[in-house]
């Protein structure tokens, strides 16, 4: 057996193993890290300007999203009515 393929068994089953525990003991582990404490101390560490910042780059990201949907929607529904117009 190759060195390599001996190395890469042995990490798939450190990753079984390891699936396996975390899965397990998921709700003490969730018990013992306070996520909620967690996130507050990270984001606290920011300066408002920043989270401003951090806000509005998601925002424009996901309006750009709705915006373009908005107009291949508003594309479609024209190009339908044009159709039953020409129809009728």
């Amino acid at each position: 057996m190759s060195t390599f393929r001996a190395v890469f068994q042995h990490f798939h089953k450190k990753k079984k193993w390891y699936r396996r525990i975390v899965k397990e003991n998921m709700k003490e582990l969730l018990r013992i890290i306070d996520i909620r404490k967690l996130i507050e101390d990270r984001l606290s560490e920011f300066s408002p300007e920043e989270l401003e910042g951090m806000i509005f780059m998601v925002m424009k990201k996901e309006l750009n999203a709705i915006v373009y949907l908005g107009a291949l929607l508003g594309f479609v529904i024209g190009l339908l009515n044009l159709a039953v117009m020409n129809i009728v």
